[in-house]
């Protein structure tokens, strides 16, 4: 048998259930207040139980609808957050260690948004921990470990890159910076 918890996880899984569970149970409660004769086969404890569901159902619905409406109106401090983390991201590019400016201009210059690299690298682990770049989830092999440069970064370090000289740039293409 379900406990209570399975119950309201079940229930709160979507809004299209939540509703139809409350639903049917009120319609149940309103049936037994008008004394309709269809009911009279079912059990005594049904109206206890479709009070308890819809009382449950319904503070589920309520609490979910004020989440919604909540997050709407949230929407646009979080992108204005957003940016204000991508910008500190991109102003961030500015004071990187040459080697790991390096390593994103190799990347950029070859024009490689995602690459593999030894995840021991210690420039690949400060780049990561700066969160310039991304390790993508799955199984990898510490020897070979994709990175991603996320977008914003990828961006920047672009035109950067196309406003270098042509030297510096096919100084970076030519770098082999993992061995």
């Amino acid at each position: 048998m379900p406990s209570l918890k399975d119950l309201i996880e079940f229930m709160t899984a979507s809004s299209p259930v939540l509703a139809a569970v409350l639903i049917s149970s009120l319609a149940i409660l309103l049936a037994y207040h008008f004394e309709l004769a269809v009911l009279t086969s079912l059990p005594t404890f049904v109206p206890g139980a479709a009070f308890i569901t819809s009382v449950l159902t319904g503070s589920i619905l309520m609490v979910s609808t004020i989440r919604g409406i909540a997050n709407l109106f949230m929407k646009p401090f979080r992108r204005r957050q957003l940016a204000a983390a991508e910008q500190r991201d991109v102003d961030m590019l500015e004071d990187l260690p040459e080697p790991e400016a390096i390593l994103l201009g190799w990347a950029a210059a070859n024009n490689t948004q995602v690459f593999s690299a030894p995840y021991f690298n210690p420039y690949m682990k400060a780049l990561v921990a700066k969160g310039l770049v991304i390790i993508p989830g799955g199984h990898h092999h510490s020897d070979d470990m994709p990175f991603y440069i996320p977008n914003h970064i990828w961006k920047a370090i672009r035109v950067e890159v196309k406003s270098a000289p042509p030297e510096l740039t096919s100084q970076l293409r030519e770098h082999r910076p993992f061995g």
